[in-house]
């Protein structure tokens, strides 16, 4: 068999229904988490805290952010523009989005020249407060990353049309095994590259990436073979286009947000940027792994009820994930602001990066998981919107909310440092969850849905998790420090273990309607995989 046909018929590449979708993302998510903990952690034993490390990730953060703005819109468009050309003429729809693809990688190709050429203008654009060695070292990463940036716009592309055939599963998979290129290339070529390691690996990730997935796209789906340059279709690229550019403004706006936090860390002591992008890979934990599986699978569910205009399923399926987001976020929340401390430490504590960067990384971990249940509760509410064709509601909450993160983070940084920065962005999420639950109250979208029992569901798991996280306190003496990492997991482990032992009949005794999902979802997956024949 030719490589043709072993691409062609390679189980890998079939297509997935929404119920596999999820277990995908879920697992893969779990998977990607453990090799991004492996590359945060060679990142901080080899370089920690350093101006360095500042201007490398504000390298990094021009070119992801400039031109991942188009690599989102792109992704989200090409899949309901595609689906819909296909079902009239499939030829057809192969050839406009060849089309597209060309244009676009002009396009990219003009901008990263300009990035190229002019890369100091865009680093102060992001961090004014970089200056001599901080900036010539940004401007150098920056010329080599730009090819990361632009590989990833054409990878989203890519994984849009893949996403449109109903694979999940094929760019899901590579882009794991892309990612662990990054611990890879750090851990054996550190020695010799120093912190260019790191870029070696972001390239070797981003590149890996697009051409596999371009590949197959060629072989199995005849894709990228007839352009037909001298015939393009202008007005239907003008209504792609304008479909993109609002897209990319609200993915903008979630762009804005780092950015900003990066941007006042540069006016702060050396290694600020650095102490907040370590606190979040700790609090972003959570979300990657509970919260946004939850928000891609629900999804689905809530354009279909929309389009059929099922308010009452409508109105129950928001409740049942609310809930559920609430049993799950809030009490995580309390537990990572209680052992903070005890989680950096296991986490990064290991050669450069020190027990002072402990302290201050820890402390900005707390602020944000203040937020870190509005962060995942605005994931489900913008949705929402979206199911109802609204992109112009959320993207103007999104402004408002940028503008109080803005105001926080120049008022907090002063008083708190980067810890500062963090409460903002907690405070502004929280603003958001309020904003977005009254605006979709005063649309009329989900008819029929009362607020009162999700507010009662709410205070119920807070009172819970107070007591939860009273007794973290009271078990943190047991996670003091241990030179022995494994040790130091275990105790971790078993001290989660205790805390949801606690945690789940209080649930139960409180009736918490939370629980009844968690237990009826918990049922339906034993009763469908443990007990299926």
């Amino acid at each position: 068999m030719n490589i043709f046909n072993k691409i062609r018929h390679s189980r890998i590449l079939r297509k997935q229904s929404v119920t596999e979708a999820t277990l995908i993302i879920i697992i893969i998510t779990f998977l990607s988490k453990i090799v991004g903990y492996a590359r945060e952690v060679l990142v901080a034993n080899y370089f920690g805290a350093t101006a360095q490390t500042d201007a490398f990730l504000i390298a990094m953060l021009v070119p992801a952010m400039i031109l991942g703005l188009i690599a989102g819109g792109l992704q989200a468009v090409i899949i309901p523009i595609y689906t819909e050309r296909k079902k009239k003429d499939p030829a057809q729809a192969r050839i406009f989005v060849n089309q597209v693809f060309f244009i676009t990688v002009l396009f990219l190709l003009a901008l990263s020249i300009i990035m190229f050429i002019f890369p100091a203008f865009f680093i102060k654009a992001v961090a004014y407060g970089f200056k001599g060695d901080r900036l010539s070292l940004a401007v150098y990463f920056m010329r080599f990353l730009i090819i990361f940036g632009f590989f990833n716009v054409l990878v989203g592309f890519l994984t849009g049309l893949y996403h449109a055939e109903k694979q999940f599963l094929y760019p899901a998979t590579l882009g794991l095994i892309g990612n662990s290129l990054i611990p890879l290339s750090l851990f054996f070529l550190h020695s010799p590259l120093g912190i260019n390691s790191w870029t070696v690996g972001e390239l070797a990730f981003s590149s890996f990436l697009f051409f596999s997935l371009f590949i197959v796209l060629f072989l199995r789906r005849n894709f990228f073979r007839v352009l037909q340059l001298n015939n393009v279709d202008w007005p239907s690229m003008r209504h792609f286009g304008a479909l993109l550019l609002p897209i990319i403004a609200i993915s903008g706006i979630s762009v804005i947000n780092r950015v900003v936090d990066k941007t006042v860390a540069s006016s702060l002591a050396a290694g600020s940027i650095a102490i907040l992008n370590f606190a979040q890979k700790v609090y972003l934990i959570p979300l990657g792994l509970f919260a946004m599986p939850l928000a891609v699978a629900v999804y689905p569910t809530f354009s279909s009820l929309a389009t059929e205009k099922n308010y009452k399923g409508y109105a129950e399926t928001f409740k049942q994930s609310m809930s559920f987001m609430i049993y799950l976020m809030i009490p995580i929340s309390v537990i990572f602001i209680t052992l903070s401390q005890p989680i950096v430490r296991i986490l990064f504590q290991h050669g450069a990066f020190t027990g002072s960067d402990t302290v201050v990384t820890a402390f900005a971990v707390s602020m944000y998981s203040l937020g870190l249940f509005a962060l995942a509760a605005n994931d489900i509410l913008r949705r929402s919107f979206f199911s109802f064709q609204d992109t112009k509601t959320p993207l103007y909450l999104s402004i408002i909310i940028v503008a109080i993160n803005i105001i926080g983070n120049l008022i907090l940084s002063r008083i708190l440092g980067a810890g500062g920065i963090a409460l903002a962005t907690a405070i502004a999420a929280t603003t958001g969850l309020f904003l977005y639950a009254y605006a979709l109250r005063k649309k009329q979208y989900i008819k029929g849905l009362r607020y009162m029992p999700l507010l009662k569901e709410g205070i119920k798991i807070i009172a819970i998790s107070i007591f939860i996280g009273f007794l973290s306190i009271s078990l943190k003496p047991y996670l003091n420090a241990s030179p022995n990492f494994i040790i130091s997991v275990v105790r971790f482990a078993l001290v989660l273990l205790l805390l949801t032992a606690a945690y789940i009949p209080l649930t139960y005794l409180f009736k918490s309607y939370g629980y009844f999902i968690f237990i009826s979802r918990l049922k339906s997956f034993i009763k469908r995989f443990v007990y299926k024949k």
